[in-house]
């Protein structure tokens, strides 16, 4: 071991065996146990592979970066160790011989001095300072050590460059807005280095060791040994004095220093975690301080000297505790140079903190309750109750609300018009948690459904087979939500539906006279209807002069035809017209009507036309002409091949004409089976020479 490090700790041994620990109240009641982490116990270079089995000489400090990687600086072997969360150690920087002044190279194949502290950064470099040059160093992410501040000379920090000023004794770093805070252990100072600049500030300390710090100026007062820094989310910086004084102070952006906390038994490391200020102390305690009222907790380490002892954290000698890191469960990793490891302080399970209610709703004789669970106390929760009355805990059922940690359950059995507290805790296996603040809430019945009030004026316009209808909504201040409206014709039966808009096309029969009523929709049920409209008269279609360009096809209850021939019947098939609507149906060339037909409630109709009986040869077209449901023209055709008069066709056909073939080949049949007769009757007795001798045979 360097005999700085041995300086280091030999701080430490002299309050160890003359000071105790403060006595204050127990944080946590010290419900911690202690286990080994990482380090075999004995000092050594450490081997890569994994951790738990490669030697750890002197741990002084430990840092985990965001990717849940424990940085551990090994001051017996002058190397800097990562451990991944899977547990495989590796060397980042130092060959395991001490050799101090390093200046540039690969960092694992450079040998190093002794590392204090350690600093990974979010973009997988890191810091570290060495002890025995005062250096301070940057290891980039491809693994190359350069040298950020300290000329290798120790002495006194200077504002300046920081590469042209002396360091001697770096302690724990800290990084905050793009700099470093460095407390400089031998000169009592505190300096602030610009990474972007590089230029080194002293915010705090005299450059003289020795003498209790002095409120005011920070520049203006003595350090006695700084060694251990933590910065709180304001920017506050706080620094361990760690011999003679045995406090903590804080120096503040503004740069005034203030005692925060005394009467310390060499405070050493400090680590914010979760809002909270931690803190080891040479004599044998990891604690947590308060740092506005000076309270102070321990919860780890008995006091007394010896070796550590795995179990009740409380009861283990921890001496000469250093640094400090918590990952991502909250466990706390603890270096411990003298024992040469690296120990974690699991908080036992506790009962879980109290829920937060975020929203109680009235329901009919209950309430709906939603609440945002608190810690489980590192243990999993079993059930959540609640209780209305503030005695009573029933069993509380819930599901999880959104995407966050939010829970939602219903109580019943409430009775309506009497007001309540509601309040919900969590039960894990240690036991009752603590409940949560109480939220009134009084059930009450649901009020009856109410439907909307009737629209307004309603205003019907005759179209060709159709209606087309508007009216207003309802005045503002309507009972109930509206979720469309309903116009219906009459007669009958021809209705449409909107889910908003104001107006919409009914199917209509041409020359009918219409009335039209409106309802608005809710999920209450409709209004009482708005209407009647003026009376209107549908009109009819006109047949237009040409067949209209259209791609719609008529169909037959025969398929698709091709031919025809006068004075034939043929049932056309039309679809997608309005419900409800007229159809005209009409014969081209000339345009010559064969009637109209109504649409059904789909808007599909069938009609049986006669081709005239004195239609030309040739080919002509069947049109069918109407609305679609939204008012606009639609036409279908089907267009044929009418056969001269003298064809001998009884039915419209499809593809070829089959039934000349079908003639011929009964004629064929019939001439066949003459023949066969003839034949048989010049044959004496009942077989045919047509089978072979022995076939069976029925003629």
């Amino acid at each position: 071991m360097t005999s700085r490090v041995a300086r280091l700790l030999a701080a430490g041994a002299l309050p160890l065996l003359t000071a105790a620990i403060p006595a204050p109240a127990h944080a946590d009641t010290g419900d911690y146990t202690l286990a080994y982490a990482y380090g075999t116990g004995s000092p050594g270079a450490a081997t890569p592979g994994p951790a738990s089995q490669s030697a750890i000489a002197a741990p002084l400090d430990v840092t985990f970066d965001a990717s849940g990687n424990l940085y551990v600086t090994a001051s017996g072997s002058c190397q800097i160790d990562k451990i991944t969360p899977g547990g495989t150690l590796s060397v980042v920087a130092g060959t395991g011989t001490c050799t101090p002044g390093a200046t540039s190279g690969p960092a694992a194949s450079t040998a190093i001095g002794t590392p204090g502290s350690v600093l990974p950064m979010a973009d997988g470099s890191l810091y570290f300072g060495e002890t025995d040059t005062g250096r301070l160093y940057k290891v980039s992410t491809g693994g190359q050590l350069s040298v950020i501040a300290g000329t290798g000379t120790p002495g006194a920090m200077t504002t300046g460059p920081a590469t042209s000023s002396r360091l001697d004794s770096p302690g724990q770093l800290v990084y905050s807005d793009g700099a470093l805070y460095v407390p400089e252990r031998e000169w009592g100072q505190v300096g602030r280095i610009d990474l972007a600049s590089g230029q080194l500030t002293v915010i705090a300390g005299t450059g003289t060791n020795g003498g209790p710090p002095v409120p005011g100026p920070a520049t203006s007062s003595p350090l006695d040994h700084p060694v251990g820094a933590a910065m709180d989310a304001s920017g506050n910086l706080y620094v361990t004095t760690a011999v003679m004084d045995g406090q903590i102070v804080k120096i503040t952006p503004g740069g005034t220093l203030s005692v925060a906390k005394s009467a310390l038994a060499v405070p050493l490391g400090l680590r914010f975690h979760a809002g909270e200020l931690y803190l080891t102390e040479s004599a044998g305690a990891v604690s947590v301080v308060d740092p506005d009222t000076g309270s102070i907790g321990t919860f780890a380490g008995s006091g007394e000297p010896g070796g550590l002892v795995p179990g009740p954290a409380m009861n283990s000698p921890i001496n000469v505790p250093y640094g400090m890191a918590f990952d991502a469960s909250g466990t706390l990793f603890v270096s411990v140079p003298p024992q040469h490891r690296v120990i974690q302080l699991n908080p036992a399970p506790r009962v879980p903190a109290a829920p937060t209610i975020t929203s109680v709703t009235a329901r009919n004789q209950g309430a709906e309750v939603t609440f945002t669970p608190g810690s489980d106390g590192g243990s999993t929760v079993l059930q959540y109750e609640y209780t209305a009355d503030g005695t009573t805990w029933h069993e509380f059922t819930t599901t999880a609300t959104g995407s966050g940690a939010a829970r939602t359950g219903t109580i019943n059995g409430l009775t309506n018009g009497q007001a309540y507290t509601v309040r919900v805790r969590a039960v894990n296996a240690v036991g009752n948690g603590d409940p949560s603040a109480g939220s009134q809430v009084t059930p009450a019945a649901p009020a009856e459904p109410t439907v909307p009030d009737a629209p307004g004026t309603v205003t019907a316009t005759a179209g060709v087979s159709s209606i087309t209808v508007s009216w207003t909504a309802p005045a503002p201040g309507s009972n109930a939500e509206v979720t469309g409206y309903t116009a219906t014709a009459s007669p009958g039966p021809a209705t449409c539906t909107t889910t908003g808009a104001l107006t919409c096309v009914l199917g209509a029969t041409a020359g009918t006279t219409y009335a039209v009523t409106v309802v608005a929709n809710s999920d209450a049920g409709p209004s009482s209807p708005a209407g009647p409209s003026a009376p209107v008269t549908a009109l009819a279609p006109a047949a237009p002069a040409t067949v209209p360009d259209t791609p719609l096809t008529l169909t037959t209850d025969q398929g698709d035809i091709s031919s025809t021939r006068p004075g034939a019947q043929l049932t056309v098939i039309g679809t997608g017209f309005a419900a409800y609507s007229t159809v005209e149906v009409t014969l081209y060339s000339a345009p010559q009507s064969l009637g109209t037909a109504v649409t059904d409630a789909s808007g599909n109709f069938t009609k049986t036309v006669t081709v005239p009986a004195d239609l030309t040869a040739g080919a002509h077209t069947v049109l069918a002409q109407g609305v679609a449901p939204d008012g606009t023209a639609r036409a279908m055709k089907l267009t044929v091949t009418v056969a001269p008069p003298s064809s001998s066709a009884a039915l419209p056909v499809t593809g070829d004409p089959v039934a000349r073939t079908a003639l011929s080949g009964l004629l064929a049949l019939v001439g066949g089976a003459a023949l066969l007769l003839g034949a048989a009757r010049t044959r004496p007795g009942r077989h045919s020479r047509l089978l072979p001798t022995g076939a069976a045979h029925n003629f």
